[in-house]
């Protein structure tokens, strides 16, 4: 055989192995990681999610698609309670809550493990019709915040605060916190508002005077269990006869703001003890996790923290991990006027709390 012949030989010999090394490698399946989100940020996680998988990201190896299916939508307080029914053989491989800190009350039987801190942010805010914010605030002469709104729910019908007798009781509404993180974020800002300290002082909970302080509110919040949709959706819809005021995640307000203002003008304003929920992505990682399904899931969460995913989430009326909204953000300008704020000041941020006082604070709605 001529040489030439044989290098020839050899050079299709090589082509035919990448080719059918590339053919192998482009049938491989895809690294596919299912994800379960909190209902605060689905609207956002699924563009971003479509956004992700359409521009087939690979692996370090160059060879391994990785895909992202969103499984469920569940709130965080029905995980850490284990009312989710995720299992060692049935769970999301990834969860976006929509607090870190639940991720500390997890028991060792859901090793979720934590991919980013956060990757985007709300804060709560107050909102409420503005006739009934100006009987609150006695116009404006007091701060729209736990005082105010005690005295008048202490009331119970705005009749006895001079108010139109149609107007019934007094109706706050919130997210009901035995299924929404957002709902024991709201108490504890009322508790920390109590103590006047961001600090929550678990004998305060039971004590018979904050119980006293508490009951008004209690009676005050009822309705709010009964509703199927954010409060601030079915104030949009219904009006007064929902709420008159609420304490929500600023994205509820400014999602349903325009439909709210159809309703009356709204006034929005932010309480001094705040919670900001934080949006963190945890990965389910024990000893059948492979290495290829970490690398994914940091590749996900780098997605999520990436300029224009950040910028979805602002267009979703979330706010950026880093950085503030700016004017030209619709949703964000649209609600400056009634009240909500580009930079978050002078905000006390409730310390954290272990799993026995996020319990003990929840039984505050039973």
């Amino acid at each position: 055989m001529r040489r030439s012949t044989f290098v020839f030989l050899i050079f299709a010999a090589l082509v035919a192995v990448i080719f059918g090394a590339n053919s192998y490698f482009r049938n491989q399946p895809p690294i596919t990681l299912t994800l379960a989100v909190d209902p605060l940020a689905e609207a956002w996680v699924r563009t971003a999610v479509e956004r992700f998988n359409a521009q087939n990201v690979l692996l370090s190896n160059g060879t391994l698609k990785v895909v992202v299916r969103v499984e469920s939508v569940v709130n965080d307080v029905s995980v850490w309670q284990e009312r989710s029914n995720w299992s060692t053989s049935s769970h999301p491989t990834l969860w976006l809550a929509s607090s870190s800190a639940s991720l500390g009350y997890l028991t060792p039987n859901l090793p979720y493990q934590m991919v980013t801190p956060s990757t985007a942010q709300t804060p709560l805010m107050w909102g409420g019709f503005k006739s009934r914010v100006d009987i609150i605030t006695q116009n404006n002469t007091l701060v729209l915040d736990w005082q105010a709104v005690q005295a008048v729910a202490q009331a119970q019908r705005w009749e006895s605060l001079g108010a139109p007798s149609n107007w019934g009781n007094v109706n706050m509404g919130l997210n009901w916190g035995t299924n929404s993180m957002a709902g024991l974020a709201a108490l504890t800002s009322a508790l920390a508002s109590y103590n006047g300290s961001p600090v929550i002082s678990r004998p305060t909970i039971d004590s018979d005077a904050f119980r006293a302080w508490f009951l008004p509110i209690r009676e005050s919040i009822q309705n709010s269990q009964r509703l199927g949709e954010p409060p601030s959706q079915a104030m949009a819809s219904r009006g007064a006869s929902v709420a008159d005021f609420a304490l929500l995640p600023e994205v509820q307000w400014l999602k349903h703001l325009n439909s709210l203002i159809r309703q009356e003008s709204i006034v929005l304003s932010y309480p001094q003890y705040q919670v900001l929920l934080d949006f963190p992505l945890a990965m389910w990682d024990d000893a059948n996790t492979t290495p290829n399904e970490r690398e994914a899931a940091q590749a996900f969460a780098n997605y999520l923290l990436g300029a224009s995913s950040q910028q979805l989430a602002i267009d979703e009326g979330l706010r950026p991990v880093n950085g503030n909204p700016k004017d030209s953000d619709v949703l964000f300008a649209t609600s400056i006027p009634y009240g909500a704020r580009l930079t978050l000041d002078n905000l006390s941020l409730v310390a954290p709390f272990d799993r026995a006082t996020a319990d003990q604070i929840l039984r505050l709605f039973n």
